[in-house]
């Protein structure tokens, strides 16, 4: 999830954390590359929310 969480610009987390609360995860994977799956960006925002 690092290597994800590297190729992300602060703009990318930030928007995934706030969309998050509005539309569904697989909505918003749709917008990135391929390498982001729904499953995985589930991960990727229990960790930032964990961990800030």
């Amino acid at each position: 999830m690092k290597r994800i969480k590297r190729k992300l610009q602060e703009y990318d987390l930030a928007y995934i954390c706030y969309y998050a609360e509005k539309i569904e995860l697989s909505a918003i994977a749709a917008g990135f590359d391929a390498e982001i799956s729904t499953p995985a960006l589930a991960v990727l925002l229990q960790e930032l929310k964990e961990n800030g």
